[in-house]
């Protein structure tokens, strides 16, 4: 018997009906009652007795349930066995990520899950710098402003790209309405942030020009942030490439507001890893995710 033919007739054996084991199998009954009628014909062996109250194991199917039932259990084992064995010879890979979950580094995350041993961390810029320098990471996806790329000194930088930030509202909010809005517009507004140390420096460097600003909420669910900004008039703060690429799909339909004119506004997107690591085949197969950067 083959793995399929094993499972066809370990589930018709202890199912009460060939219509509930063709249910379970997700199969016609008409294509598992062929199925069966083969794998007998091979067999040269009655396994079912069939009369119009049913299907039932002969006298033959009784005696081969028990061996059947030992060489099914051998099979699952081997394929799990097996399937362990080739994730062990995978290329293990520790990758962290700066609070960049977008729908294409999902996608992505998806293709690397195929070819390496991947555990994924979502954690802060200095994080993973701290972390690439421990040993403990392979490789880092960061966000960084000009004030601090000397923290990487030692360190491969390989750059994705550029990307501003956006002050993000609703459309009822009275920002929306304003052509120029000015610092004392912004001042008046209550903030919701994710809880990262990018985004706390952004709003720091953002009242050293406004003034003090309400501070809402901070929060690593990015749910919420958008449902404040939605219902409860808040605005936040995101990068102009999570904004367009969040798996929140609303969100890249909502009004802006470049924070050029009081920021440092120019934040790079790349990998991050130790010197003389071998990351080359790892960066060439997420090529695509710098296309969506750049």
């Amino acid at each position: 018997m083959t793995y399929e033919q094993l499972s066809y007739f370990l589930t018709l054996a202890d199912s009460p009906s060939i219509a509930a084991a063709a249910k379970k199998l997700h199969i016609s009954v008409p294509g598992l009652s062929k199925a069966v009628s083969q794998m007998e014909r091979e067999m040269s062996l009655t396994l079912f007795n069939r009369s119009r109250i049913g299907t039932s194991l002969s006298y033959t199917g009784r005696q081969l349930l028990p061996a059947a039932r030992t060489a099914y259990s051998a099979m699952l084992e081997l394929d799990r066995q097996t399937e362990e064995l080739v994730k062990s010879n995978r290329r293990r890979l520790r990758l962290g990520v700066a609070n960049t979950m977008t729908k294409q580094l999902m996608e992505q995350m998806a293709r690397l899950e195929e070819q390496y041993r991947l555990t994924i961390a979502i954690m802060p810029t200095k994080q993973i710098v701290d972390d690439l320098r421990a040993g403990e990471l392979d490789l880092g996806l960061i966000i960084i402003d000009r004030a601090h790329q000397d923290q990487l000194s030692g360190l491969n930088f390989q750059s994705l790209g550029t990307t501003r930030s956006k002050l993000i509202f609703s459309p009822d909010n009275q920002l929306n309405t304003l052509e120029r809005p000015g610092k004392e517009d912004i001042a008046r507004q209550s903030f919701v942030l994710f809880n990262d140390s990018l985004e706390t420096d952004l709003f720091r460097s953002l009242e050293k020009k406004t003034g003090p600003l309400h501070l809402m909420l901070k929060t690593s669910d990015p749910s919420t942030i958008f449902s404040l900004v939605q219902n409860e008039n808040a605005v936040t703060m995101a990068l102009e490439w999570h904004a367009q690429n969040s798996v929140f799909a609303g969100l890249s339909d909502l009004p802006t507001l470049d924070l050029s004119p009081w920021v440092d506004n120019c934040f790079a997107v790349g990998w991050l890893y130790r010197q003389g690591a071998d990351m080359q085949e790892i960066l060439k197969s997420m090529k695509q995710l710098g296309d969506i950067v750049g």
